[in-house]
């Protein structure tokens, strides 16, 4: 597949107040493809092991992982500091936001990683990254 060259993708100037409206209409089956990923959660979930949403956007799907499993620890992640401070506002103690670049995140130790919608926005580079980054960590704790 050939890389193109491509500006960074950006979600800034209050996308994240209206993010979940817009990618609930957008994407087809986004509701579905959310408890599909929640059921498939249960398991590999390890109660003590970490949990985390690569591309966690407005902190949703990762509240409501930490939710489902509060013996783990949930950690969702997000480049855009609009996206991760929207999700620290509506989180609980038991998940944490970071704003990090996907691809730089160490998920070693954790039990489940869950990437939803984040690799189409990505280049085809940084998927190779972030896809061979979580398949070494979760190689560690097999």
């Amino acid at each position: 597949m050939r890389e193109t060259t491509r500006t960074p993708w950006r979600w800034d100037g209050g996308l994240a107040s209206s993010f979940d409206e817009h990618a609930r209409a957008s994407i087809p089956l986004y509701d579905e493809s959310r408890w599909l990923t929640l059921e498939l959660s249960d398991e590999f979930a390890v109660p003590g092991s970490a949990i985390y949403d690569l591309g966690s956007s407005t902190g949703t799907l990762a509240v409501a992982l930490a939710d489902r499993h509060p013996d783990c620890h949930v950690v969702g992640v997000d480049s855009e500091p609009e996206m991760t401070a929207a999700a620290s506002r509506g989180a609980g103690a038991s998940v944490r936001f970071e704003t990090a670049d996907a691809a730089a995140v160490d998920v070693s130790g954790a039990s489940f990683v869950v990437a939803h919608h984040l690799l189409p926005f990505l280049t085809v580079a940084e998927r190779s990254t972030v896809l061979a980054n979580v398949a070494a960590g979760r190689l560690q704790t097999r």
